[in-house]
């Protein structure tokens, strides 16, 4: 991804992802999907289509749709001729390596390390950060959440959990890994005394 920002002189926050995805020869257009976010077809000329579904209304989840899809381009050009992929695969962190790889592709494009880090320099991490960076950029809660856990210098670990259950965990580089995948979430944990 940083080289595909090089390549077209990149070098700002909450840029024109369709319009990247113009300069690659690639048609964004929306509606024609119902199940899927998104769609990409490589057409035999080296063109291709990305539809996006209409029905979605969020720019940051479009944007990264567009990014998602992006990764798929440049990553897995022969991985099949049409590619559909669902709000599960826009999320998906531990099934797919391909899904996974376009997930990292889309938030490297959106939220590159050097911005990052000019951004959250020696920053403690929070939520306040965290909500300041998704607004910047223009990405998810989760995916500022993810970006910020893969480039700062911090000991963090960032774990998503629904009813009760840990589903990922994602450690900074510094961190000691702690195995929580799969496992309930710790009845003494912040989590699970705001839940209750």
């Amino acid at each position: 991804s940083h080289a595909l920002l090089q390549r077209f002189s990149i070098e700002t926050p909450a840029f024109d992802v369709g319009v990247l995805a113009h300069a690659m020869h690639i048609e964004v257009r929306e509606g024609g999907l119902e199940k899927a976010d998104a769609w990409l077809i490589r057409r035999k000329d080296g063109k291709g289509i990305l539809r996006v579904n209409a029905n979605v209304r969020s720019d940051t989840r479009r944007r990264f749709s567009i990014a998602h899809e992006l990764g798929h381009w440049e990553m897995h050009p022969n991985l099949t001729q049409g590619r559909y992929c669902t709000e599960t695969d826009l999320t998906d962190y531990h099934r797919s390596p391909e899904e996974i790889e376009a997930n990292t592709f889309a938030a490297c494009l959106l939220m590159p390390r050097f911005l990052m880090r000019e951004r959250i320099g020696n920053v403690d991490p929070s939520f306040a950060v965290i909500d300041s960076v998704a607004e910047e950029f223009e990405t998810s809660r989760t995916a500022a959440a993810r970006r910020l856990v893969e480039v700062t210098k911090h000991k963090v670990i960032l774990v998503a959990s629904s009813e009760g259950r840990v589903d990922w965990t994602l450690k900074s580089a510094s961190a000691q890994y702690h195995g929580f995948h799969d496992r309930l979430v710790p009845p003494t944990s912040a989590t699970a005394r705001v839940v209750a």
